[in-house]
């Protein structure tokens, strides 16, 4: 019986061995490629709009637009959830070939992609809590997706939340301007459809208007295919993922 046991477990640790092996090949095979470098150094992605921001939120759009029947308005991620190996001491994805690993660096974190309903006051409140840090460098700074202009004025009033586990807004913030959608001022009582992770979904970087909203939908899949997906069809399609800054956040100082 000893014996069995002890071929058991080498067998065992064979098989886990090549499994690994297997999914190590399966996370360096090449997915598509990047015609821009794409920097995710936290310093610069936190305080200002960044071309590794603008092409996670436009294939979190694309993909979930592409593999369900929703049509979504705008797309954001928090800064904090795009990281870069810390062996990539530069911590810039090159031009060149993108591969599975290279994701899962960007997004190390299990994170859901969800979809939601919000008002534009709702919307107001979730960007103002955004830029409520700058000039400081903060995880919940969202990067957003095409179609959106955000502008803000970080002379003007931040917000500030209560201390604790459930905060409140105490003092609502006047930094954010104009947000426009498609080029019209977005209109505090219509209904926009938005895509995000699970975890700001559910409040997680003290997003406290999160919490409030009732319709939620979990996809049930891993934020990162979305960036796989992209990059592979715009690979297909145009020869390579492009992302430039466009204006799509103005600081105003």
């Amino acid at each position: 019986m000893k014996g069995i046991k002890i071929l058991f477990f080498v067998i065992l640790t064979i098989f886990t061995g090549c499994e690994r092996d297997y999914e190590q090949e399966l996370d360096n095979e090449v997915v598509g490629k990047l015609l821009v470098p794409l920097n995710a150094n936290r310093n610069y992605i936190r305080v200002q709009e960044s071309p590794i921001g603008n092409m996670a939120t436009d294939a979190l759009k694309y993909y979930i637009e592409k593999t369900t029947t929703k049509k979504i308005d705008i797309a954001f991620v928090n800064s904090g959830g795009l990281r870069h190996d810390t062996e990539r001491l530069d911590g810039i994805y090159p031009i060149g070939d993108f591969t599975k690993a290279m994701a899962k660096e960007i997004y190390p974190f299990t994170n859901i992609m969800m979809i939601m309903d919000v008002t534009g006051a709702q919307l107001k409140e979730i960007f103002e809590h955004s830029v409520a840090f700058l000039p400081s460098a903060q995880a919940s700074f969202l990067q957003i997706s095409g179609d959106v202009v955000l502008t803000v004025d970080i002379t003007k009033q931040s917000e500030v939340l209560s201390i604790g586990e459930n905060p409140i807004i105490e003092t609502a913030g006047e930094r954010v301007v104009s947000i426009k959608f498609r080029g019209v001022e977005v209109d505090p009582l219509s209904t926009y459809t938005i895509a995000t992770s699970d975890y700001i979904g559910n409040g997680g970087d003290r997003y406290t208007t999160m919490k409030k909203i009732s319709f939620k939908i979990k996809t049930g899949e891993d934020i990162l295919y979305s960036l796989v997906a992209y990059v592979k069809d715009q690979t297909d399609l145009n020869g390579g993922a492009n992302s430039v800054v466009e204006g799509r956040i103005i600081i105003l100082e």
